[in-house]
């Protein structure tokens, strides 16, 4: 004898308990359409919760021309605090410049060369992996000339770094004022026009001039202003 799941039992009761022959057209297509429901919600419960928990979200945080305020004001958030956040919504922050421990290990004035205690080898490799979230905080200097070495970390240019971590990422996400459009760094002087500093996606409001279009990427961004961004944003 083939034994039935508890909600199958349930369904055959409740149709030998309806009276369909008495019922209007429209009640009748609402009763069959919830029982149809109740049917499949019973037969494939497990696999629809599996659906609905989050896939795993990579996310690479980069650095530019900034004072670290929004990943302060990240790790300032309450309720969720960062830490539930990621762990809640299956977020894998594989690197952080900030609160990444992978800062350039030496060994007799050599850097070693494994992804665990280098962090430009690690960073590398989840550029090789691609299917990641890059998220951007402050902003890129395109000067001199175009050349964006006013800001150079490790001997590359953080116009060079973003144009990398760009181009295998599935969309970015530009965090503050700096990111977004430049920021107080872009602010009009003297020296504004050779500094050049830019956002991820514009220049104060020149879409045409952010710095993904400099580099000739297309990818979806999402701007979240602020000086700092709010962690709840």
């Amino acid at each position: 004898m083939v034994e039935m799941s508890t909600g199958t039992t349930n369904l055959v009761r409740t149709l030998d308990s309806m009276d369909f022959l008495k019922m209007d057209r429209r009640t009748f297509m609402k009763a069959v359409s919830a029982l149809g429901a109740t049917a499949f919600l019973g037969t494939y419960q497990t696999e629809i919760v599996n659906a609905l928990e989050f896939a795993e979200t990579k996310l690479i945080w980069i650095h530019g021309s900034e004072c670290t305020g929004c990943s302060e004001s990240l790790l300032n958030g309450g309720n969720p605090d960062v830490a539930q956040a990621l762990t809640k919504l299956n977020v894998n922050l594989a690197y952080h410049e900030t609160l990444c421990m992978q800062q350039g290990i030496w060994n007799d004035g050599e850097l070693v060369n494994t992804s665990e205690l280098n962090s430009e080898i690690l960073l590398e490799d989840l550029y090789k992996e691609g299917n990641y979230i890059l998220v951007v905080e402050g902003s890129i200097p395109n000067g001199p000339d175009g050349s964006g070495r006013y800001l150079v970390i490790g001997n590359k240019t953080f116009k060079e770094t973003l144009g990398e971590a760009a181009e295998n990422a599935n969309a970015i996400v530009a965090v503050g004022a700096c990111a977004c459009w430049g920021g107080i760094t872009s602010a009009d002087s003297d020296i504004e026009k050779e500094t050049d500093y830019r956002g991820v996606a514009f220049k104060k409001t020149d879409a045409s001039k952010g710095m993904l279009k400099e580099l000739g990427i297309d990818k979806p961004v999402i701007n979240i202003p602020g000086c700092p961004a709010h962690p709840d944003w």
